[in-house]
């Protein structure tokens, strides 16, 4: 019963704790949301760690089953971790329609700033090299040509039901933890 309500009360749009990031500066999800920009992200999936699928993640959206923009966080056990539930932000994923709006440039900016100071990069930089992806219709892979201290996937991805996104994702070391292998 608790679990249909708290269930309920996530898919409405309420606000959900942000879990704790791995590495000082990866900005949290409720930073990123109250950004106008992405004020839309309203609708928020947690999926736990299981045997099949070790690894979890939060996920807010714009729509609830259909979606043109998306906020993932990819979740790690915490180096200080006592139960397998506890868990920090490792990697982040922003993910839009592609080709993208004007819109989507703007959206890619904000994130852009934002991810940077932890990445290591500089953000102009950044920010320029993502638009040139999006021009060159380059598929999702990793970039290993970046410089910083996270490892950086980008391009255009296909999904079968909901078509091409343009997908970057950023992804810090994870913490070594008794619980990082099970």
């Amino acid at each position: 019963m608790f679990a249909a309500a708290f269930a309920a009360l996530v898919l409405a749009g309420c606000e959900v704790a942000d879990p704790p990031v791995c590495h000082p500066g990866i900005p949290r999800a409720s930073q990123l949301r109250a950004e106008p920009t992405l004020s839309a992200l309203k609708y928020h999936t947690h999926i736990p760690r299981r045997a099949m699928s070790p690894t979890a993640y939060d996920f807010w959206a714009d729509g609830k089953y259909e979606y043109n923009l998306s906020l993932q966080y990819l979740l790690a056990p915490k180096k200080d971790a006592t139960r397998n539930e506890d868990l920090c932000a490792h990697g982040i994923s922003l993910r839009f329609r592609y080709p993208g709006t004007p819109a989507d440039r703007e959206r890619l900016r904000v994130f852009s700033r934002a991810v940077a100071p932890a990445a290591g990069l500089d953000a102009q930089n950044f920010e320029a090299r993502m638009l040139r992806l999006i021009a060159t219709n380059d598929k999702y892979r990793p970039r290993l040509d970046v410089e910083g201290n996270a490892k950086l996937w980008a391009g255009r991805l296909y999904h079968q039901g909901r078509g091409d996104y343009f997908v970057m994702t950023l992804l810090w070391e994870q913490p070594d933890s008794p619980f990082a292998r099970e």
